[in-house]
This record gives C-alpha cells, structure tokens and sequence, in this order.
C-alpha cells in the first residue's frame, strides 16, 4: 500500500477504537478490497485539484439524474414510536429491534437478487455516543431542538458494489416500505448543504418496523464506504486530529476520486432505459 493510505490506516487503528474494533472484525479478503479500492483512490487524487473538481461535477450531473428516481423525504416526526426515548436505555429491546431489521433486511436484498454481491452490517449505538447526544446542544427548530435525537440508535450500512445496485436498492426500500419510510435523504440528488463539491454520496431511510421500533439505513457503493471508514473520526466526527498538514487535504482529494472512479465504472445503459432515454 502507498505511503499515505498505509500512515493513515495504522493512525485510525491507533487513534480511533471504532474503527480498530470495525477493522479486527473484517476478513483478510475484505481487508484486502479496501486497500485496492485506497490504492486506486490515492493515485487518483494525485491529479491536480481543479482537474478532480471539474471530473467529480460531471460524476455529480449524470449520477444525480441517474438517482432521481429515489424520492426525498423530510423527516415525519409525528410518525416516531411513542416513548421512543425510552428506547435509548433499554439495551434489550435495542437488541431486538436490530435482529429484526437484519432479517428483513437479508431477505429484501436476497428478493433483489443482490445477496450475494452487496454487504451488509450494523449495529447499535454506543451508550458513550447516546449521553453525548442526550447532552449536546440542539440546533434546527423548534421540533427539532426539543425532540431527542435518537434515530439512529439501531442502523445498517449496505455496501452495493455499483451505482446501479445502489439504485435498485433505494427504488426497492421505497416499493416495499413505502408507508414505513419516515424519512429518506439523497446525498447524490441533494448533498448535504446544496454544495455539489461536497463529496459525500449515500442514500439515508428511516424506516420504521411495523412493532413499535424504528432503524436506519444507509445505502452507499463500495467506493464511497471505504473512503467513509477513512475520513469519518477525523473529518466529521472530530473525534482524532489530523496526523499531519497534508491529511485533510487529502481526505477530501480521495473523497473526490472515489466519486470520479464509482461513476467511471458505470454502464449508462441500464440508468437510460430506466429513465426513458434512448
């Protein structure tokens, strides 16, 4: 592995448990996929940085009409589980909620045909992570700085291996849980703050389960999971410093590259016939 993907990965194993504990769980084979998907991304970013903003625009216009076809939903907070705080503290019933959103969730990709080519994982939210939110200072309105935010204390990640799986997924989430979706964000038709050279792409739903739980689930290909696992502690989260000057810099060059290569990769064919086009 390139000196900098290699530094990097031993300071996210040193500094940051999360990611240490994510990583010691995965295969040597998987471990193994990330690295390539790091290599490919590095060489990449090695490009000037106004040539990968320009290549990521155009990633950004064909792929944002490409995912147009997964709806946007603001969050329904009328529709969360009564007592649903309550939930923050009862770690059984976390438990509970979480094996059954896996088993519906394994079933729905295998429907999909997409079992054996998409990864999924999950879990529950740290208590540390739950008494930081409890405490930290609300922002939004008014709903939202007096409603505890706690959707996420059950999620899934489902790592699709193209777009277009990506696509079929987050059509798919909507067809057969249509009247449990309270909320669906979709980073590739709106990016966080309307700022399309903001690089991060997902598809985010909440759904509830039809028992009185709530999960989240986060759709995204496998080149934007593994720059995520990279950038997540010390970009968004804060939680570790940058290990030097350049680290940032180059977090957000192999963020751009992995939305250059997911998109590279493409066949447009399927995302034309789906969209009518010739």
């Amino acid at each position: 592995m390139p000196r900098n993907p290699q530094r990097y990965l031993e300071g996210l194993l040193r500094d940051d448990p999360h990611f240490r504990q994510f990583w010691r769980r995965r295969s040597t084979q998987e471990q193994q996929r990330y690295s390539e998907i790091w290599q490919r991304c590095d060489l990449l970013a090695k490009r000037n940085l106004e040539t990968l903003r320009s290549s990521q625009e155009v990633a950004f216009l064909e792929t944002r009409r490409w995912l147009s076809l997964v709806q946007e939903a603001a969050f329904s907070y009328s529709r969360i589980p009564v007592d649903w705080s309550l939930v923050a503290t009862d770690r059984s019933l976390q438990r509970r909620i979480y094996g059954k959103g896996r088993l519906v969730l394994t079933r729905f990709l295998d429907d999909l045909g997409l079992a054996s080519t998409t990864r999924l994982y999950g879990g529950i939210k740290p208590l540390l992570s739950i008494r930081r939110k409890a405490y930290d200072e609300k922002r939004g309105n008014a709903v939202q700085r007096n409603v505890l935010d706690m959707w996420d204390l059950v999620r899934f990640r489902i790592c699709a291996e193209d777009i277009y799986s990506l696509l079929k997924i987050g059509v798919g989430i909507w067809d057969r849980s249509f009247d449990n979706v309270i909320r669906c964000r979709n980073y590739y038709f709106r990016p966080r703050g309307g700022n399309s050279q903001d690089s991060y792409r997902a598809l985010h739903f909440e759904l509830l389960d039809g028992k009185g739980g709530m999960f989240e689930v986060q759709v995204m290909t496998v080149f934007r999971e593994s720059v995520s696992l990279l950038d997540h502690a010390p970009r968004f989260k804060r939680t570790m410093n940058f290990l030097d000057g350049k680290h940032e810099s180059w977090l957000i060059r192999i963020s751009l590259a992995a939305n250059i290569l997911e998109f590279e990769g493409e066949d447009p064919s399927p995302f034309a016939s789906l969209l009518g086009r010739k």
